[in-house]
Order: structure tokens, then C-alpha cells, then sequence
């Protein structure tokens, strides 16, 4: 039997001066007074009526990796709220999945230029919709300290990146055969 070794990942740098991924994430923090950040969720997301597609994009900046992940999804039907709530749940899903610490709490800011995400995400509003997802955020704001932020429409690569996306996988929904 042929034993398969998995590729080895290659060595990170992981100075701020040599990475250009913690050199972004070094400069959101600055920008965005963002203090002891372990990861920084960024992203948007795009949609219209309950009727038509939604999608969204975001980015996952990891402090201690030196590494940024890309997510982005979709939906046959949804409303703005929810592709904005997903730009921020799917990455706390994989986070969930992968990040096991035994003795630090690891800190995620979320940059979102929704109100409506940043607001509800600190508790500021009622959540009066989407309360099933909330759930699962709240959830996952367990195992870490979970800080939300808003940030300009467009202001970050992050942002762009997920706009651009979020509103390519709604329009590419929009035009499949239903």
C-alpha cells in the first residue's frame, strides 16, 4: 500500500516588513485603531429583493499565519442583510473549524459597511430577522472575542474584493434558467 504524504506548506514570512499580507493587516489595524488583532474578517455583500440572488465575498487576514483566505457564496433567493451576515459567517465557520487554542482567547475584528451587521453583530439593535444566523454567530462568539467595526463602503481592498464578487456570483445566479 502507497502511503500519501501531503504537501508541506511552505515557510511564511512573517515580519511585517517582508509579508505584504501582515503589512495590509498591520495597516487595516492602524486605520482602523483595530489593538491585539489575531484575525480580520472584511468582505460585502450583494443582493435586491428576497426574489432574486444574493451573493457576497469577504477576506480572512490571519495575524499569526501570515496568511489571508478568500470566501464567497451565493444563494438562488435572499435580501441584503443576509448576503452581508454570510460575508462575515462563512470565515467564522472555518474559523471554528481549524482554530484550536487551550489557553488564549483569540481576538476577530469583522469590518463591514452594513450599520445594520456592525450594530447587531455588538448587540446595539434588536435582531428581529436572520435570528438563526445570529444564533450561529453568537455561537461562535464564544470561543472568541468577537469585535465588530464599520468601515466606509469601498475603502479597503477587502471590501472591493467583496462587492466585486459578492455582486458577480449575484448577477451570474441572476442569468441561470430558473
Amino acid at each position: 500500500m502507497i502511503e500519501r504524504i501531503p504537501p508541506q506548506p511552505l515557510p511564511l514570512k512573517r515580519h511585517p516588513a517582508t509579508n505584504p499580507v501582515l503589512r495590509t493587516g498591520a495597516k487595516i489595524a492602524e486605520k482602523f485603531q483595530l489593538h491585539h488583532w489575531d484575525y480580520i474578517i472584511a468582505g460585502d455583500g450583494s443582493a435586491t429583493t428576497w426574489s432574486l440572488p444574493a451573493g457576497f465575498g469577504s477576506i480572512l487576514y490571519d495575524r499569526a499565519a501570515g496568511t489571508r483566505r478568500k470566501f464567497f457564496g451565493g444563494f438562488s433567493c435572499g435580501t441584503n442583510n443576509l448576503a452581508e451576515i454570510f460575508a462575515v459567517l462563512h470565515p467564522l465557520l472555518f474559523l471554528d473549524a481549524v482554530v484550536r487554542t487551550k489557553h488564549k482567547v483569540p481576538t476577530v475584528y469583522v469590518l463591514s459597511d452594513s450599520e445594520y451587521v456592525v450594530h447587531a453583530g455588538n448587540h446595539q439593535t434588536k435582531r428581529k430577522s436572520n435570528k438563526a444566523l445570529w444564533s450561529a454567530v453568537d455561537d461562535i462568539g464564544k470561543r472568541f472575542v468577537l469585535l465588530f467595526r464599520h468601515c466606509p463602503r469601498m475603502i479597503l481592498p477587502a471590501n472591493v474584493y467583496g462587492d466585486t464578487v459578492g455582486n458577480r456570483v449575484r448577477t451570474t445566479l441572476e442569468a441561470m434558467p430558473r
